[in-house]
């Protein structure tokens, strides 16, 4: 799986189970603190100030911010959550080793734009 990937499923499943995100992060004297992860990508996504998906799927952990932890956990409870059974699909895309950015846009029948839009409504409506 990407990093992107399996970064933001680790965190969602710490999320999922204990109904908040229990790791701290810090980058350059940043720091996401524990919490509620996705209520935090909640107002990345209402202010408009999320790394775009072309960006965020491709940097490195090294250029990581904390607030890209945040959002790659919402990303992946997106992606899981918003279509399972595509989202499984994804995964099987992945394993055979397709690369993931086009397995995405094809296993989900939109451009990366198309998502990242789909992303921030689906978050904005959660509550």
């Amino acid at each position: 799986a990407p990093f992107w990937l399996a970064e933001g499923f680790a965190a969602f499943g710490d999320y999922y189970v204990h109904q908040t995100n229990r790791w701290y992060t810090t980058y350059a004297g940043e720091a996401m603190p524990p919490g509620d992860w996705l209520a935090a990508s909640r107002k990345l996504a209402a202010d408009a100030n999320y790394r775009p998906w072309s960006e965020l799927l491709k940097i490195h952990l090294r250029d990581w911010a904390p607030s890209d932890h945040v959002q790659t956990m919402s990303v992946a409870a997106f992606l899981l959550e918003s279509e399972p059974a595509r989202f499984l699909d994804y995964l099987r895309e992945l394993a055979r080793g397709e690369e993931h950015q086009p397995a995405l846009e094809q296993t989900y029948k939109a451009t990366l734009g198309e998502l990242e839009d789909r992303w921030a409504r689906w978050l904005l409506a959660r509550r």
